[in-house]
């Protein structure tokens, strides 16, 4: 479906809904997987045919509601990993420097006689412990009291930096080698135009996008599943934000799956 003005496609669906069209009996919503090729990202969905009241219909109709399901994986570049320590790294001596350098020895040891600290780890194996799947949780754990024990042992200032620095830089470099996982969930409405369902969505105006239009459609030569188009249109002040792309988005999650996923990293994060 080419790119139109927000004003014609909203004429194109006044036109489709307006018209009397007879619908095959036995039609189903569409329903399946799309998978995305700018990142990688599963998008589960489930259509129902609704009636001009929103409710639920058991014949099919020109208006379905859809709820979608996404999951995505983000997986670390080399580089982006090396950018990440160091930043770390510089941030961490800015802030010994400025603050933690001008603060007395008995003070900073002061940080490991917490009792609440060591109860907090104690709490947190016997809750791992419980979980039949600990065996992936504990070595995390276990690092970190270990360079908790080690920082508390020092006896002087430049031991004490030397270990909280080390502590901060390999929950950095744990964190930028770590895959990461999301999820979200939505719903949308769709009107039938011709072959295919098309939403259109005003209600992100006041934030990046003044529309985001929403296609399925069926690839061709195909009766079993369903391509997602996605037009997310910027709004007149997206430029003004640092958080949105002042550019028109387009693309489409396609029905073909990706097969086995060889990650880069060893770690992952829910």
């Amino acid at each position: 479906m080419p790119l139109k003005s927000n004003a014609a496609l909203s004429i194109t669906l006044a036109l489709f809904g307006s018209m009397a069209r007879a619908t095959p009996k036995d039609e189903v919503p569409p329903v399946g997987a799309v998978y995305n090729n700018r990142e990688l990202s599963r998008i589960r969905f489930d259509c129902r045919f609704i009636d001009n009241r929103g409710e639920s219909a058991f014949q099919p109709t020109d208006r379905i509601a859809c709820e979608f399901n996404q999951v995505s994986l983000v997986m670390p570049s080399a580089q982006d990993s090396k950018n990440e320590l160091a930043k770390s790294d510089q941030d961490f001596e800015i802030g010994w420097k400025e603050e933690m350098s001008k603060r007395p020895f008995t003070e900073l040891k002061k940080l490991c006689s917490k009792p609440e600290d060591r109860e907090f780890q104690d709490s947190q194996r016997r809750r791992f412990q419980s979980n039949k799947y600990a065996a992936a949780l504990l070595p995390g754990l276990g690092r970190g009291q270990r360079a908790y024990d080690q920082l508390c042992s020092c006896a002087d200032k430049t031991c004490f930096h030397d270990a909280f620095k080390a502590v901060m830089l390999q929950e950095a470099k744990e964190k930028a080698e770590t895959c990461e996982i999301f999820s979200t969930a939505w719903k949308t409405r769709f009107r039938r135009v011709g072959e295919t369902w098309v939403s259109i969505d005003t209600s992100e105006a006041p934030l990046c996008y003044s529309s985001v239009t929403t296609t399925l459609s069926r690839p061709k030569g195909e009766n079993r599943f369903w391509n997602m188009r996605t037009v997310k249109v910027p709004s007149p002040t997206a430029g003004s934000s640092k958080f949105c792309l002042n550019t028109v988005e387009d693309y489409v999650d396609e029905w073909t799956s990706y097969g086995t996923i060889e990650l880069s990293c060893k770690k992952m994060s829910l």
